[in-house]
């Protein structure tokens, strides 16, 4: 079937497998139980959309911008992040144990109240400016190594 143009207020128990939607407005409008594994949704915009009870497992989402979005009690498990920008971001009551961070842009960040326990930071690390509770990190460590130069 081939609609065009058509004013739709209600559609329920229905199924639209491998349909394809073009240039529709869904403006102020409710999806509710609806099962679109394997859909694909390309140049489209969702300002101001409300995401909730939602199981996105195993999904892709590329060149897609969330600037000025929150995010409340998500799962993100074994997930992987390239090419991304959280500057500016506030992570509060957030787990990110047993993460590995390479090539990644801490700078200017501050941890406050964070469980660093087991954290390690190589040599690679650019710890320029870094500080523990006010004391430069770079000082302590020549400290340190001067210390157990002569033991």
């Amino acid at each position: 079937m081939d609609f065009k143009n058509l004013e739709i207020h209600f559609i329920g128990f229905c199924s639209a497998q491998r349909a394809e939607l073009r240039e529709c407005s869904f403006t102020d409008s409710d999806i509710h139980s609806c099962f679109m594994d394997c859909t694909r949704v390309h140049d489209s915009r969702w300002e101001n959309a409300v995401f909730k009870k939602m199981y996105m497992e195993k999904s892709l989402f590329d060149e897609v911008n969330l600037n000025g979005s929150s995010f409340h009690n998500l799962a993100m498990l074994d997930s992987s992040f390239e090419n991304v920008t959280l500057s500016e971001t506030d992570f509060k009551n957030t787990a990110l144990n047993r993460c590995r961070f390479d090539n990644t842009n801490l700078s200017g960040s501050k941890f406050v109240g964070a469980d660093l326990s087991g954290v390690e930071i190589d040599g690679e690390c650019n710890i320029e400016g870094m500080t523990v509770e006010g004391i430069p990190v770079k000082e302590l460590l020549k400290l340190y190594k001067d210390k157990n130069m002569f033991q």
